[in-house]
């Protein structure tokens, strides 16, 4: 016999699986991410998840993807005292961050993971402490606006980049060099329009190189992608980038010949 779920004022599904949290907390953060009409806060950042297809409910139920964690974890462990506001900007930032966090192996980074007692600059991720404050982490206006995790020997950084981090738009400054993040750069990073830096050299990023992230990169200064896995012909589309001043781009697999930059410096 299958029972159906009850109604609930929530949108969230009374009959979770056995392995998803089911705190009241938990219920709302789930409704926070995926209902639009849960509070004033909310509503763009569930369209945002909704076009990108990311942050699903059947991902925040499940416990072994990156949102499900993160999801529990703001929920119901993360130790910022006193407890935020579910449906603040800040739930919001601490759960995105926690998304990268556990997409990005986070456990497993070599200095400043959760628990870690070997951090030198900044705050432990998802420690008590603010968000904004954790290892590598910047904002501008309580927003996040650096990643900088790339040092000389990285962090041992490994994952995909998760496209929930495209919510940040006052990101200017992303540097993950010497890392093992891998896949393409997402559509989404065209919403980083306030892009300065993005230094991704010695991971293993591949192609195709999203013509619709290039075209919002309207202030990017620097960009690095040497020791990637770019093959095939050099993408046309970094040829445009209007405020571009340094490319790194060796040591890949890219052919034909190396293209004029069609740059307007009047």
């Amino acid at each position: 016999v299958t029972e159906e779920p009850s109604a609930s004022p929530t949108n969230v599904p009374s009959l979770m699986p056995s392995f998803a949290p089911s705190s009241n907390a938990f219920q709302q953060t789930i409704s926070l991410l995926t209902d639009e009409s849960f509070s004033a806060e909310n509503s763009d950042v569930v369209s945002l998840f909704r076009e990108l297809g990311v942050s699903t409910m059947e991902q925040l139920l499940d416990d072994n993807t990156p949102q499900g964690k993160a999801a529990n974890w703001v929920a119901n462990e993360d130790p910022i005292s006193p407890p935020l506001e579910i449906g603040s900007q800040k739930y919001i930032q601490r759960y995105i961050m926690a998304v990268f966090y556990y997409a990005m192996d986070g456990p497993n980074w070599m200095t400043c993971s959760e628990g870690g007692s070997v951090c030198n600059n900044g705050s432990p991720w998802l420690s008590e402490d603010d968000e904004c404050d954790w290892f590598g982490s910047d904002c501008v206006n309580g927003e996040l606006s650096q990643v900088s995790q790339g040092g000389f020997q990285g962090n041992n950084i490994f994952g995909t980049f998760p496209e929930e981090i495209c919510y940040f738009t006052e990101m200017s400054t992303i540097n993950l060099n010497n890392n093992k993040v891998q896949g393409t750069i997402p559509s989404c990073f065209g919403r980083f329009s306030k892009l300065e830096l993005l230094a991704l050299t010695s991971n293993s990023i591949d192609l195709p190189f999203p013509d619709e992230a290039v075209e919002g990169w309207t202030n990017l200064k620097i960009l690095l992608l040497a020791q990637n896995l770019l093959e095939g012909p050099f993408p046309q589309s970094l040829t445009k980038l209007p405020a571009l001043e340094e490319l790194g781009i060796d040591f890949n697999s890219l052919t034909g010949t190396f293209p004029a930059f069609n740059r307007d410096d009047t």
